[in-house]
């Protein structure tokens, strides 16, 4: 057994690396990425879509109704950049925080006939909105752009001299952690704009490979320069810092921030955010001026404190991303997303690849063990779904304490590691089941076999053998030797092949397994292969069944014009030695042992009591529905010392008949043992059973004439089989 178990675990160890192996080079290769993004997705979708950005975000959209409110007073889009000074005007009546723009004013609006070089009044009333406001942030690009004929002197060029650089962050350990690659090029707000803005912030935003935007990337370089993102540019305090890793770590405010190899941040996005309209904007404003103070449809002082992004939802805006939330979500929630984020701390945390990779260990552990180490299928098949469920909902636990662990390769363990268990198990208990089947199906019946195979593990070490408490049965025909001399050897073989048909039928029907057919007789047991405590029951029934099908045995041989024939049955409960025994040419499924020795005694004793089937008192004992019997006698086998009592179930009697029978029958044996000879006779006198009858008769008549010795025990020993 040990030896076995080393093997299992071995297999489980080779299984184990195996799953592994797929698992993580998976996840190496980045097979797994995009499984792993719907996963996010999901759980955004599912946990986030109910959360609301703090209210210290504020977002105004340009949305259909804005664009078309407007279109009769200032035409198409774009709208004159007067517009947008009279809404900071507006909104620096509230006193926000900051008003960050998610529109990009790169070139000069140009009136009729004039110069380039020229502000024109639009332009300048822009610039002084935005220079009193004193808290605009205007959006820029940084990217890096391939050369061509047109853009070749764009690239690389220097940035302007004036141009305000986020001081507070360290270049050098963004630069070296590889987090702002080489960019070459910029857009920046018109000159004028970009001196007198409070900020500037970048609004670059790229999708992840399956076009879905989740993350967005903080700090971007130009040269020796570092521009926050717009969603951090109102945010204080921001800075990098080299990590031992190489990279870069950013810390914003009092709220560290986590990134990927990339210096992206992974936003934990909103359902809900507080939006209002442009157009309520613009005619708020407008009431202003007119003096309609009192029906303003929006307050100015709702923007108090707040942090107000404006940026486009219209469609014709070209600014609608898809996000793990939606497929039309304007562009500028993202960057309102990243600073909700970091102002409440909401941020994401995503779980060290160590942590994951130990996690995908321990459930490719827990999974091929547990599979392996259960018997029943449907415990096996509970294994990984109990595995992955609980995996599932630690996952959404984490995400809604804001750890994202990852969840497509440990769950991919799982599966993996299923699926080799399976396969493996479907080669192995196919050899082992094929291995079983031969060896029982010559012993039990079809039905009790399948039960059998399907436990088949219990049985694959039959050849060490085990101690069993059994119901043994032994059956003989009366006679048979004489009856075969008689007879030619086909008809022998004709009868023999008819009698054993209907017995091995019967005792199958009732869950016997025959052990082996010796000549004419028959050695069968019950409780294995299949465990059963009501074995002595069902013996005891099988039995009877036997002695009823004599009828249609010798019905049979009548017609033949064969003579008919008697069996004797034995049965007795005990413990035995069950295993597969023999040499490595031929292996039996059998028992041995006393117990069994006794049984064969008990078919023996059958003739000589008259009796067709007799059972021992073990036997009787173990009956959970007991049968009315005749009390036989107390006897010593030969080669046992301790006697035995032996019983004879009573047959073509009702019941009420068979309980007074074999009280009578105990009465009677009672006087013998007693040595009250003339009652004993008596009362056998009045059984219907004549062998025992007579038995009985004769004994009391000889101890009557020389009595027993005074240490008589009524015991009757018998000399032969």
């Amino acid at each position: 057994m040990p030896a076995k178990h080393d093997q299992s675990r071995k297999h489980q160890i080779v299984i184990g690396v195996l799953a592994l192996t797929v698992v993580f080079g998976l996840d190496i290769i980045g097979g797994l990425q995009r499984l792993e993004w719907m996963t996010f997705d999901w759980r955004s979708q599912m946990l986030r879509t109910p959360v609301s950005a703090p209210e210290d975000i504020a977002v105004i959209l340009i949305d259909e109704t804005s664009i078309n409110a407007m279109n009769p007073i200032v035409g198409r889009w774009p709208w004159p950049r007067s517009v947008h000074a009279d809404v900071i005007d507006y909104l620096a009546l509230g006193q926000p925080r900051a008003v960050l723009f998610d529109i990009l004013f790169t070139e000069n609006e140009r009136q009729d006939g004039q110069s380039a070089e020229v502000t024109s009044p639009p332009d300048q009333r822009l610039i002084d909105a935005s220079h009193e406001a004193g808290m605009v942030i205007h959006a820029m690009q940084v990217f890096r752009d391939t050369a061509d004929d047109t853009n070749s002197v764009l690239l690389d060029r220097p940035l302007p001299e004036d141009l305000p650089r986020l001081a507070t962050a360290d270049a050098s350990a963004v630069l070296r952690g590889g987090h702002a690659p080489v960019n070459n090029n910029y857009y920046l707000p018109f000159p004028g704009l970009y001196q007198t803005a409070a900020g500037l912030g970048v609004v670059n935003t790229e999708p992840d490979a399956d076009g879905v935007y989740r993350r967005i990337k903080l700090l971007h370089g130009y040269r020796q320069a570092i521009f926050p993102a717009l969603g951090i540019a109102p945010l204080p305090g921001i800075r990098a810092r080299a990590s031992e890793s190489g990279g870069a770590q950013y810390r914003i405010g009092d709220t560290d921030v986590p990134v990927d190899t990339d210096g992206r941040y992974l936003i934990n996005h909103y359902g809900r955010v507080n939006t209002w309209s442009m157009s309520g904007v613009l005619a708020s404003a407008q009431q202003l001026r007119a003096g309609d103070v009192e029906h303003l449809l929006i307050d100015p002082r709702e923007f108090h404190d707040k942090i107000v992004f404006i940026g486009a939802s219209a469609a014709g805006l070209e600014d609608l991303k898809t996000t793990p939330l939606g497929s039309s979500v304007p562009g500028v929630l993202l960057h309102a997303g990243v600073a909700a984020n970091l102002l409440a701390g909401d941020v994401l945390w995503p779980v060290a690849r160590s942590v994951n990779a130990l996690l995908i260990i321990a459930l490719t552990v827990f999974t091929v063990a547990g599979i392996l180490n259960q018997k029943r299928l449907w415990l096996q098949l509970a294994v990984p779904l109990v595995l992955g469920l609980v995996y599932a909902g630690v996952g959404i636990a984490a995400f809604q304490l804001n750890l994202l662990l990852q969840m497509t390769a440990p769950l991919l363990a799982i599966v993996v590691g299923s699926a080799l268990c399976f396969l493996y198990l479907v080669f192995t208990e196919g050899r082992d089941k094929r291995r079983v089947r031969t060896m029982l199906a010559q012993y039990v019946s079809p039905a009790m076999l399948n039960t059998v195979v399907e436990r088949y593990a219990d049985h694959l070490d039959a050849e060490v053998g085990s101690e069993e408490d059994l119901s043994i049965l032994f059956s003989d025909i009366r006679g048979f030797t004489h009856l075969a001399e008689s007879l030619p050897a086909r008809t022998v073989v004709e009868i023999l092949n008819y009698y054993f048909s209907n017995m091995t039928e019967v005792i199958f029907s009732h869950d016997g397994t025959i052990d082996k057919f010796i000549g004419d007789a028959i050695m069968a047991f019950w409780g294995a292969p299949v465990h059963d405590d009501a074995h002595a029951d069902k013996a005891l029934r099988a039995a009877l069944g036997m002695h009823q099908r004599m009828a249609t045995v010798n019905r049979w041989l009548r017609e033949r014009s064969l003579p008919e024939i008697e069996i004797g049955i034995g049965i007795h409960s005990g413990n035995v030695i069950l295993g597969n025994i023999g040499s490595e040419q031929k292996l039996d499924y059998t028992i041995i042992g006393d117990n069994v020795n006794l049984a064969s005694r008990l078919e023996g004793l059958t003739k000589q009591y008259g009796m067709p089937i007799a059972i021992s008192e073990n036997l009787r004992k173990r009956l959970r529905d007991p049968l009315a019997c005749y009390l036989v006698d107390l006897v010593r086998v030969k080669g046992k010392q301790e006697p035995i009592c032996i019983y004879a179930p009573i047959l073509d009697h009702d019941a009420a008949a068979a309980d007074r029978l074999a009280q009578l029958s105990q009465l009677a044996f009672a006087h013998y043992m007693q040595q009250d000879w003339d009652q004993a006779i008596a009362l056998y006198a009045s059984l219907p059973a004549d062998v025992l009858k007579q038995t009985f008769t004769q004994r009391c008549q000889t101890y009557k004439q020389t009595p027993p010795p005074a240490d008589w025990d009524g015991v009757h020993t018998l000399a032969g089989k």
